[in-house]
């Protein structure tokens, strides 16, 4: 497995790593290609309230504290 600190993401995926940090958005409305590559680099992690950042996607982005999660049940 490439190391998700090192590995080079596309634009696309950096967008999305951070706005699963910031639980900004609803997942309907992310690329599934990028939370795909993400979730194979162990950047993110499915939990049972949503996608949230790995351990690995806090150290990538700096991202201390913690954004609440995204919830995959909301819809709007």
């Amino acid at each position: 497995m490439i190391n998700g600190l090192l590995a080079a993401l596309s634009p696309s995926e950096e967008s999305t790593l951070r706005v699963i940090a910031q639980g900004r958005v609803h997942p309907k409305s992310l690329r599934d290609n990028d939370m795909s590559r993400l979730k194979r680099l162990g950047l993110i992690e499915e939990c049972r309230t949503g996608l949230a950042l790995s351990a690995t996607g806090q150290q990538r982005l700096g991202a201390v504290p913690l954004a609440p999660t995204i919830d995959l049940g909301a819809t709007r």
